[in-house]
């Protein structure tokens, strides 16, 4: 395994080291691409697949049923295997994320190091709850509910964009 990948993967383990100890994942997939600009780092437990995405200087984790496949798809044959963590947490918690937190995020240019921090603080108290979503046929009843979710929050998304090009200046900051 390439450098980039490795010091990628340790920081997993350090930062979500309650997924190993408590949960028992193990490590079933890496690859980093040749520039080092692309790591994807799969962990399986028995209650389903985390994929962590190291795209430059983003980080994105990814939740999955225990059979999805385990290459670079999202959607493989019409069907979606793997999802967001952060939509999921909203979903669960029933609260969509606003476009101005969005929009903070992507600003705010955080590290690696402190990206992973922060999403391991969010997966950690609803890490059980998560799991269970991918157990048996739990989330294939849950899915018309969430993509209806994901509908409507990008419809408020539109709605506030809008808004903000109608504000006197058009900045987004006013959202």
């Amino acid at each position: 395994m390439p450098t980039g990948c490795a010091e990628f993967l340790e920081q997993i383990r350090r930062y979500y080291d309650y997924l190993f100890d408590q949960y028992g994942f193990t490590v079933v997939q890496t690859w980093e691409s040749r520039e080092r600009d692309y790591c994807l780092v799969i962990l399986k437990s028995d209650g389903g697949l985390l994929r962590f995405e190291k795209d430059l200087n983003s980080v994105e984790i990814l939740l999955g049923p225990p059979d999805a496949p385990l290459g670079f798809e999202r959607v493989v044959h019409g069907t979606r295997y793997w999802y967001s963590l952060r939509p999921l947490l909203e979903f669960l918690k029933g609260e969509p994320a606003e476009l101005k937190e969005i929009l903070r995020r992507v600003e705010s240019f955080s590290s690696v190091e402190e990206q992973l921090e922060e999403l391991s603080e969010m997966l950690k108290p609803a890490c059980e709850q998560l799991l269970a979503l991918f157990r048996g046929d739990a989330f294939k009843q849950l899915q018309q509910e969430f993509e209806r979710f994901g509908e409507e929050q990008e419809k408020r998304f539109r709605e506030q964009y809008e808004q903000s090009r109608r504000s006197k200046d058009g900045s987004l900051n006013k959202i």
